[in-house]
């Protein structure tokens, strides 16, 4: 690596229309905190919003950044010598993603073996989500209590998983830190989704956030994610179309708490935890910036 490119500034780029959603705060304000440790002042790290960016930078573009981003603009920031880092979130990538030189990077394993396979003329990163760094890491509560944290469209209720889940919602579009306070309470997440076409390339940042936790989870085998993270053997998929699954496997995870199915999960939860910590990220981002 060059003493050259080993100075240029990072900068993560956000719309400023789209300052208060969760995707800028974490895969832009948050991504910038943890690169910024990672590098300890080997490298500039800055968050600034489009169009405040220096010449002969790396601009990692957040969702929101990228959705306003002309081809145009992409063009123009490439000929002032800019590297092009584009967040393809839980969307399709830009029009514009296929221009030689940009980018890509996957928060989701199972869209960065998708854009391999698809864009194999681009570059494509793989950066983790994260949890939110502003849980603190905890030991697991001493009692059972399920929880589910997220948008309450983003799920599925009815009165028999209302008597054994509390629903808390947590806006994306509305910042708000109140649940967090809330989640050292919870030994097991609800992450059933109620499912759209795009959670195939969604990161499950909700089994990431009940790790950091100490937490088990419980979610639907569909999501095509979990084929990475935690295979077949973990003991509390369940069957996300289906209410009667949903709930059965509810009760055993009551039923099995602190015993050796439990622990196993624990076990496997830990690890996902250590993947996705600040430190496993740093290192995955300055691989996107340091290497070609």
């Amino acid at each position: 690596m060059s003493w050259f490119r080993r100075r240029r500034p990072i900068v993560f780029v956000f719309n400023e229309a789209a300052a208060g959603l969760g995707s800028t705060v974490m895969r832009g304000q948050q991504l910038a905190d943890i690169a910024r440790s990672a590098y300890r002042g080997e490298r500039d790290v800055q968050f600034l919003p489009l169009g405040s960016a220096p010449a002969k930078a790396d601009l990692f573009l957040t969702k929101g950044a990228v959705g306003v981003l002309t081809t145009e603009a992409a063009e123009r920031l490439q000929r002032r010598g800019t590297r092009l880092f584009v967040d393809v979130l839980d969307v399709d990538p830009p029009v514009w993603a296929g221009i030689p030189g940009v980018n890509l990077v996957a928060a989701s394993r199972h869209s960065f073996a998708e854009m391999r396979a698809e864009l194999a003329a681009n570059r494509v990163i793989l950066v983790d989500h994260h949890a939110d760094p502003r849980i603190p890491g905890f030991p697991a509560p001493i009692t059972y209590r399920a929880g589910y944290f997220g948008e309450l469209f983003n799920t599925i209720r009815s009165p028999a998983l209302e008597s054994r889940v509390d629903f808390v919602e947590v806006s994306t579009s509305r910042p708000s830190t109140d649940w967090l306070v809330r989640l050292p309470s919870y030994s097991l997440h609800f992450a059933v989704r109620r499912r759209i076409a795009q959670d195939a390339v969604k990161p499950l940042t909700k089994v990431f956030t009940a790790a950091r936790c100490g937490a088990n989870v419980v979610i639907g085998r569909e999501d095509p994610e979990l084929h990475y993270w935690l295979g077949d053997d973990y003991p509390y998929l369940t069957d996300g179309g289906d209410e009667d699954a949903i709930v059965a496997t509810l009760d055993r995870a009551r039923d099995d708490f602190g015993g050796s199915v439990w622990n196993q999960a624990e076990s496997m939860m830990q690890r996902i935890a250590d993947e996705t910590s600040p430190h496993a990220i740093g290192c995955q981002l300055r691989v996107a910036f340091d290497e070609r």
